[in-house]
């Protein structure tokens, strides 16, 4: 026998759809009211700026990272080839400019020297052997032109008492005619004679110019073989921090090695690191700033390294007025 069942209502057949309808349009009046209505934020008014807008060009600031380097740092080469032969100065020590830091040891150079100074003396001694055999020459033609001139005084004199008495009679037209012969003959020879020793004066004084500049080129090259013995003792350039020596006692050092840098206290610079990003952007003159110890130091750039590796280029950074007095390299 069939049962009847009982009617439904509306509410119990669309319960669920009322409900999903229901939720949506809470939903958006939800939105409605968010996007339409305030909203409140509480903020600590000490953190709030208040400033007139104004424009200006556009400032992009980059923080970096940055390394503290010396602005100068010397590099040692020796400038003789030698055997180390003491260290005097050790890494990280202070040096004042003249201060020995090493010193080495070259017999060969010694043995060159030698043969060099004892030719020098040998030329000085030539020179002077040559300096006395031209002046001996030249006081030999002295003495010849002085006699010269004695007989042409002898024999003008002996021709003009020829005329006199040719005048009166007492010579014949022969005898004075002999007389003007040798006269005009001993002329002529006093004066290439005078010649001869003019031309000689001449050539005596280049000979000797010659030979002085050949002597004093001779010395020159002497005293600077001999200083070459002074480079054989390292010295420190410039007064800094020895912050690198690589020698050991008996190690041969080749001429022009390097073996170490001197690093200049006086002043700083700031290395860096910045993305290629901004390579267009950096130029030597941009100002910067380091903050150090709680205080900010004014910079600017001194150098921009163009190359790229690893996707950064190197800037280097110098102080432009006060800089920290406890910097330290590093």
């Amino acid at each position: 026998m069939d049962k009847a069942l009982p009617q439904r209502s509306t509410w119990q057949k669309y319960r669920y759809h009322i409900l999903a309808v229901a939720a949506f349009v809470g939903f958006l009046v939800y939105v409605l009211i968010s996007i339409s209505g305030g909203r409140k934020l509480r903020v600590n008014s000490e953190r709030i700026l208040i400033a007139d807008v104004t424009e200006a060009p556009f400032l992009d600031y980059v923080d970096a990272e940055g390394i503290v380097q010396p602005l100068l740092t010397i590099k040692l080469n020796a400038l003789e080839s030698g055997t180390v032969l003491q260290v005097v100065a050790e890494e990280g020590s202070m040096l004042k400019q003249g201060d020995t830091i090493i010193i080495l040891q070259n017999h060969e150079l010694a043995r060159v020297i030698d043969e060099q100074q004892a030719e020098w003396e040998t030329q000085r001694i030539l020179y002077q052997e040559k300096r006395l055999e031209m002046e001996q020459k030249s006081l030999l033609l002295k003495q010849q032109t002085l006699r010269a001139e004695y007989e042409l005084s002898r024999l003008e004199k002996d021709y003009a008492l020829g005329v006199e008495e040719f005048n009166m009679g007492v010579k014949s037209k022969a005898q004075l005619d002999v007389q003007q012969e040798e006269y005009t003959y001993k002329t002529q020879n006093t004066a290439l004679q005078l010649e001869g020793l003019r031309h000689d004066s001449v050539a005596t004084l280049l000979r000797r110019d010659l030979m002085n500049n050949d002597l004093e080129r001779a010395r020159k090259n002497t005293m600077l073989t001999s200083k070459r013995m002074d480079n054989l003792v390292v010295r420190a350039p410039i007064s800094g921090q020895l912050s690198f020596l690589n020698v050991t006692l008996g190690q041969q050092i080749r001429q022009s090695e390097n073996i170490g840098e001197i690093k200049v206290m006086d002043n700083f610079k700031i290395n860096t690191q910045l993305s290629e990003y901004y390579i267009d952007r950096v130029m030597v003159g941009l100002p910067a700033s380091v903050t150090y110890q709680g205080k900010k130091y004014p910079l600017k750039v001194s150098k921009v390294v163009p190359e790229v590796r690893d996707r950064q280029f190197g800037v280097d950074l110098v102080f432009t007025d006060e800089k920290p007095d406890n910097v330290r390299i590093g």
